[in-house]
């Protein structure tokens, strides 16, 4: 059907008619969303809703209600339409919650004319809380195998039954062979810790929870390159601030990469060498080494067979500038008229450095006199403590500690700079305290003269 209507024209004479076609309007009933058609996102009371309109509406409204979980009645309002894709494709609807706990939501739809009745409502989505953190992730490292790979526990926090399913992304991130490889990426569910068998580099460990309502921010732990060499320790000789190292390939490798990392600073994105590697072949790697300081040098490569990354050799390096040094700290504990205990810290760089220090040289020797009468004592690695001995009483001495990396050819360039006073001898009379002493004990007079005796002696002790 259609209608016409007569306008008038411009110039004033005659008219002109407009045929309209008559298009009626029929009411149309969406049928009702499915469960599966509806996503959502969540944050905290934040809810947002989105879902396909396959039907080519480009005007079309939505309402939603929501309850939380557990309560019979149903709250509706509180929303309001979002970002629409501008071509009907998709309804989105924003809604502000109450409380950050579980809710069950449903969603109708209808199109947008007063006569057009709403569909059904969805059957009931629920939606779990937002995580607002991944768990915290503890990790435990084993040795270092024999085949170069260590052992790695990481376990996390269970989260609560409000949460609903949910799932665990973890990311490791190869640090020192960052051009070499990309991110392996795995996902669990259900579970609280995970085993995987790495490389002794280090490794950036990231976790991620995510459930129905969205992904959480990422929680990172850093999984430090191991401290004890490698299968087979890292032949280094260094000249001057230069080092070459010689290694062994251990298997078929299809890419390596050489790790140069001074401790205490952020690992290096070390180079990738796409260079196949042949087992029983001897490659050369070179650097150089800033004085002082402590290297974790490595090998890391992929078995071509495998795919697996594996530490082939490392060792820890520390290379002295005896000049550039500061004096090892010496602490005199206590003395007596012929000994002093001494106690000294490593330097920082040091004692972080497996393996560093062979041994210490400890030297003492009177104030004023020439270095030549200078006495050297040795203590291993590990120790921290030890006595002078066979020093003379009431005298000023001086002390010092000095590390041994191995490296040196030299004498001990100990240099005593901490001064120190032994106590005065035991004098004759004190000899004859000591003997009278004894005498008055086997008498029929020891009691109060033998104590006062006895104190006199103890005052004489050095």
């Amino acid at each position: 059907e259609t209608f016409q209507v007569r306008t008038p024209s411009r110039s004033g004479r005659g008219s002109t008619i407009i045929v309209i076609p008559i298009v009626p309007f029929v009411a149309v009933r969406f049928p009702p969303l499915e469960e599966s058609e509806i996503r959502f996102g969540r944050t905290n009371t934040s809810l947002r809703l989105t879902w396909p309109e396959t039907y080519g509406c480009d005007r079309s409204e939505q309402e939603v209600r929501f309850r939380p979980q557990g309560v019979d009645n149903w709250t509706q309002g509180n929303c309001g339409p979002g970002r629409n894709d501008g071509i009907g494709n998709t309804a989105e609807v924003l809604c502000f919650l109450d409380e950050d706990v579980p809710y069950e939501v449903q969603a109708r739809h209808r199109i947008s004319h007063w006569s057009s009745p709403w569909s059904k409502w969805s059957a009931a989505v629920t939606v779990p809380r937002a995580i607002a953190r991944s768990p915290t992730v503890n990790l435990t490292a084993g040795r270092l195998r024999g085949d170069g790979t260590r052992n790695v526990t990481l376990e996390w926090e269970r989260l609560g039954p409000d949460y609903g399913e949910v799932n665990f992304t973890l990311t490791f991130d190869l640090l020192h062979c960052r051009g070499c490889v990309t991110d392996w990426v795995t996902t669990v569910s259900g579970r609280t810790s995970f085993e995987a068998d790495l490389s002794g580099a280090a490794y950036n460990i990231s976790l991620q929870a995510a459930n129905k309502a969205g992904g959480a921010p990422v929680s990172s732990v850093l999984l430090p390159p191991a401290q004890e060499a490698g299968p087979i320790v890292l032949n280094v000789s260094v000249s001057g601030p230069r080092f070459t190292a010689r290694w062994r390939a251990p298997l078929d490798a299809i890419a390596f990469c050489f790790e140069s990392h001074a401790l205490g600073e952020s690992p290096p994105e070390t180079p990738c060498t796409d260079q196949y590697l042949e087992a029983g072949n001897v490659y050369e790697n070179l650097g150089t080494l800033q004085p002082n300081q402590c290297y974790h040098l490595a090998v890391h490569g992929v078995a071509e067979d495998s795919g697996r990354w594996s530490t082939f050799e490392s060792v820890h390096v520390f290379h002295r500038n005896a000049s550039l040094e500061v004096p090892v700290r010496l602490e005199v504990l206590s003395a007596g008229s012929h000994w002093a205990r001494v106690r000294w810290e490593p330097p920082r760089a040091l004692s972080g450095c497996p393996g560093a220090a062979k041994k210490y040289i400890l030297c003492c020797r009177k104030d004023g006199e020439p270095q030549t009468e200078t006495a050297y004592y040795e203590a291993n690695a590990s120790s921290r403590e030890l006595t002078f001995r066979d020093l003379d009483p009431q005298a000023a001495y001086l002390a010092g500690v000095w590390f041994s990396t191995g490296e040196e050819e030299e004498e001990p360039t100990c240099q005593p700079h901490v001064l120190f006073a032994t106590l005065p001898g035991c004098i004759p009379y004190c000899l004859f305290i000591h003997l009278f002493t004894v005498f008055i004990s086997c008498s029929s007079f020891s009691g109060r003269i033998a104590m006062h005796i006895h104190m006199a002696n103890i005052r004489c002790r050095y």
